[in-house]
């Protein structure tokens, strides 16, 4: 299969340095979530959405927790229409644990670059 015709360009009609439109609409989900995103770029469709932060269970009566750190729940789900395996996924199968891992450590790894940019003057 060619990826290219012979005028240069892909089958979607772009040339080869040219990207695919993306899409984004923030608040995809102003009523119920904090925060939330919808990411389109061709046929791959993202919707992430942020709760919280909220107060820790069991509440904060007592709790000698440290006020300076947060638990980052993160939770995965994909369609099952997008993948090559056609069939539904229970929550909390492997590829979706693993996946949920992986994007967890990503976002910790933003937050803390963010955080050293914005604080690297008070060391």
């Amino acid at each position: 299969m060619e990826l290219l015709s012979d005028q240069g360009l892909r089958l979607d009609g772009r040339k080869s340095d040219e990207l695919r439109r993306l899409r984004c609409r923030l608040g995809a989900f102003s009523w119920s979530a904090d925060g939330s995103a919808y990411l389109e770029m061709g046929n791959t469709k993202v919707l992430a959405a942020v709760y919280g932060p909220r107060e820790p269970r069991g509440g904060s009566s007592g709790d000698n927790s440290n006020k300076e750190e947060a638990i980052l729940n993160v939770q995965f789900s994909s369609a099952a229409f997008s993948t090559a395996e056609r069939k539904q996924r229970q929550r909390g199968d492997k590829r979706s644990l693993e996946m949920a891992a992986h994007l967890k450590v990503r976002i910790y790894i933003y937050i803390t670059n963010i955080n050293t940019f914005l604080y690297q003057n008070d060391a």
